[in-house]
């Protein structure tokens, strides 16, 4: 029995430096780092050896990774979450176009223009004032006057 631990030990690919763990993982030397010390990646200091001397385990960083790869995947948002979001926003959206469209003002046709001294003023069908120009020196209105 001690045998087969010992085999299954030896077999077992260790990964002796930062360096290595990093490129194992496809990362930067610090970013790996900051994953043992902020989310737990399985990286072992042997004890006579100083701080700085650290071998890690493939099979131990695979399991590691599948764990968070699990438990990133439980953290996502229900569904009814999303679907509630989407409608959410999609009601908001809807409301910020029907404001605009009905407190904007549509295009409207000329029907008649009028020059009051430097001014070219237009009008709509109904009679209202749609833009008024400054034309800078005085016109003769009556020879801008519309039919």
């Amino acid at each position: 029995m001690a045998s087969r631990r010992q085999n299954k030990a030896e077999e077992r690919e260790i990964l002796s430096s930062w360096k290595e763990i990093s490129q194992y993982l496809g990362i930067a030397v610090r970013t790996a780092q900051r994953w043992e010390s902020d989310l737990g990646l399985p990286v072992h200091r042997p004890e006579k050896f100083d701080k700085t001397y650290v071998i890690a385990f493939k099979d131990e960083i695979d399991a590691w990774l599948q764990q968070k790869t699990r438990t990133k995947s439980r953290k996502r948002l229900p569904r009814g979450v999303i679907l509630l979001a989407a409608f959410t926003a999609g009601a908001a959206l809807t409301m910020a176009t029907l404001l605009l469209v009905l407190t904007g003002s549509p295009p409207q046709e000329i029907s008649s223009f009028k020059v009051e001294k430097t001014h070219l003023v237009a009008y709509g069908k109904r009679g209202n004032r749609l833009w008024r120009k400054d034309l800078g020196p005085a016109l003769d209105s009556a020879e801008y006057m519309s039919t």
